[in-house]
């Protein structure tokens, strides 16, 4: 009972006692996106206390994430001080949605297949007339007798992916 009681009070002089590295990163789980590259987190640390509204770093200027409740995410602390948390370098499947804002061009260099899979895909904005692709229908008006060129117009289209 003497064993059991010592090692008790051990552990609650360590937990009391324990110091906070301010200079590594801390796994945590993340319990709320507020839509604003702001955080709710529970460290995995147990020293550490839950935190909210912790600032969400991703290193691409333009860049905005939501981030998936119980996603893992790093917990920093800007030049090692405890009043400046954040958190980066989520896991891979965390983000919910991803949105890249750039006031110049964007370059898209693909040297092999690039694949899109989505539900729907825009290009130029929501809101475009369907892309035709090969095969589609096209509707010609007139006949041409003895070959000659025919104006036509494009009668079905892909219904999930759209251009402007």
């Amino acid at each position: 009972m003497t064993d059991r009681i010592m090692q008790s009070i051990e552990m609650l002089v360590r937990r009391a006692t324990r110091r906070i590295d301010y200079t590594i990163l801390y796994p945590c789980t993340v319990l709320a996106d507020h839509g604003d590259m702001t955080l709710d987190l529970q460290p995995d640390n147990t020293a550490l206390p839950a935190l909210t509204r912790i600032a969400l770093w991703v290193g691409v200027p333009g860049l905005q994430v939501q981030v998936k409740n119980g996603a893992k995410v790093l917990l920093g602390f800007r030049d090692a001080r405890p009043d400046q948390p954040y958190a980066a370098l989520f896991g891979a499947g965390g983000l919910s949605t991803l949105t890249l804002s750039l006031d110049g061009p964007m370059v898209v260099n693909v040297t092999g297949t690039a694949t899109v899979n989505a539900a729907h895909l825009n290009l130029g904005g929501a809101g475009g007339a369907g892309v035709a692709r090969l095969n589609d229908q096209i509707q010609v008006t007139g006949v041409m007798l003895g070959g000659g060129t025919a104006t036509g117009t494009i009668i079905s289209a892909s219904t999930v992916v759209s251009a402007t």
